[in-house]
């Protein structure tokens, strides 16, 4: 799989664009949104190896560690803004009754810091200038594979935008979501 990283120092913004999914994303250090850690990288001895921006380290780049360095990295998705059109309700107002997130659960580690794994679900009615909380939601330790990711939450909107945010280090792999909604009536 081919990917193309490219960091911009001041304006402390990495991205990383994935060929087979022909999609760019926005790559970033701990919880705090700056850019990733990486300041160049080298496939060496069949091994992905990073410089780490702050010290030069080096330090191997892995799929399967989900965290940075030993420290918690923090995953987030923005799903597309909602309106009344979705339903042919164009300029209404609309009731959001449930939205289920679907991904993979049960990946929960046997103890310790990704023992108990949830996902914090936000939302946004002013185009994401704001974001309200709405929900803690777990993910399901670990062997918990048929759990149902959803939160019922009663909310009423002309437009919304729904963010997820993950900081446990467990793999996360959210495919779709859905919204129950309808016309709100007035």
């Amino acid at each position: 799989m081919d990917f193309y990283y490219i960091t911009f120092p001041t304006g402390n913004k990495s991205f990383l664009y994935s060929e087979a999914a022909n999609q760019w994303t926005t790559l970033s250090y701990g919880v705090d949104g700056s850019r990733h850690l990486a300041s160049s990288y080298a496939r060496v001895y069949n091994k992905h190896l990073i410089a780490d921006r702050r010290n030069g380290r080096v330090l191997e780049w892995s799929d399967t560690v989900y965290g940075d360095n030993g420290d918690r990295i923090q995953r987030r998705r923005i799903f597309p803004t909602l309106s009344g059109e979705a339903i042919g309700a164009p300029g209404k107002r609309i009731q959001m009754n449930r939205i289920e997130i679907e991904m993979a659960t049960g990946l929960g580690t046997a103890s310790g810091d990704g023992y108990d794994p949830e996902i914090y679900l936000e939302v946004s009615t002013d185009g994401g200038h704001s974001w309200t909380g709405m929900e803690t939601v777990k993910i399901g330790n670990a062997g918990e594979f048929d759990l149902k990711v959803e939160c019922y939450h009663c909310a009423t909107f002309r437009r919304a935008t729904f963010r997820l945010t993950q900081t446990d280090p467990v793999l996360s792999n959210i495919t779709s979501a859905a919204v129950e909604i309808q016309e709100a009536g007035w």
